[in-house]
């Protein structure tokens, strides 16, 4: 009995010191189905906050953000940020903060003004719009927009089709806009999707993708990789409350929120190679396929999980 409740203390030692290592910055993210995925989009410089700690995940994007998040997975934004662009736009002045990133985003296919040549830079994206320009940026600019009952079915049947969504609770209609907690999940699953087109030729039978052998996130972003797998081992970390987790045999360092639960979870998470921790930590939401973990020290054992403190 003795022996019995001892474990239960060393336990709950355990899940006290994996409670308090946490590092996202954005307190209005901590314990949403953001938090992960903005703590990777931020740490690859894509979005910042609207503060040192604030995110707004539930603030719409205007389409002069957007272009310059476009700008910026595309590596162009030192470029943007160098020269002067004469604009294209009669409502996007010299003096707009955003008429570089603009012009660039135009430029390479990715976004449009309007018939009246206005670009309506503080205009609200739709989700619709989001997705239609996550898509051209895959490499999907054949989708025919006049085939389904509005513009954007086929852009909406795509993203189902290669899994797009994942991540986004639930989308309220496709003609609201879009929120920026949405608009980054849209936006990492971009990266890391293995569905995107690198080249495309038309055939009489319509256009027919070539398909790259790596994610965006590889090509753009080498010094990053995506980390996918099934924890196995926590543990304290060598400095400050840094926490050491194996995911599918490997260890990496991290100060993300990590509960005792997660063992035998999915975890996925962006590793840098220069700084050699993981950002982003997040686990499947569906805890019906967590691993029975509750309990003491010598039943986790049992269970073949191994625990260092």
């Amino acid at each position: 009995m003795k022996k019995f409740i001892a474990c239960l203390l060393m336990l709950s030692t355990l899940m006290c010191f994996t409670s308090v290592a946490y590092a996202v910055k954005f307190s209005d993210v901590k314990g949403t189905s953001y938090e992960g995925i903005v703590e990777r989009i931020y740490e690859l410089g894509i979005v910042n906050g609207l503060s040192d700690t604030v995110f707004a995940p539930n603030k719409s994007v205007t389409r002069a953000e957007i272009a310059k998040m476009l700008v910026k997975v595309k590596d162009l934004d030192a470029y943007a940020e160098s020269v002067s662009l004469a604009s294209s736009f009669s409502d996007v002045p010299d003096s707009h903060w955003g008429k570089n990133y603009i012009q660039v985003a135009v430029d390479l296919g990715l976004l449009k003004g309007y018939e009246d040549g206005t670009f309506k830079p503080d205009k609200e994206v739709s989700y619709a719009e989001t997705i239609a320009i996550v898509l051209r940026t895959l490499g999907y600019v054949n989708i025919d927009e006049s085939s389904g009952t509005t513009w954007y079915s086929g852009y909406v049947k795509k993203m189902y089709d290669i899994k797009l969504d994942k991540g986004i609770t639930g989308i309220p209609s496709y003609t609201s806009s879009a929120k920026r907690g949405d608009v980054a999940i849209l936006w990492w699953n971009m990266l890391v999707s293995d569905s995107w087109a690198i080249d495309y030729q038309n055939e009489r039978s319509g256009l027919t993708y070539t398909y790259s052998d790596e994610t965006q996130l590889e090509r753009l972003y080498p010094d990053y990789s995506y980390i996918n797998g099934t924890v196995s081992n926590i543990k304290n970390g060598s400095s400050g409350d840094s926490i050491a987790i194996c995911i599918g045999g490997v260890w990496y360092d991290t100060y993300s929120y990590v509960p005792i639960v997660a063992l035998g979870a999915t975890a996925t998470g962006l590793y840098d190679s220069e700084t050699k921790l993981l950002y982003g930590l997040s686990f499947d939401d569906d805890f019906t396929d967590y691993k029975t973990v509750a309990g003491p020290i010598f039943y986790l054992k049992e269970l073949g999980y191994s625990i260092s403190t």
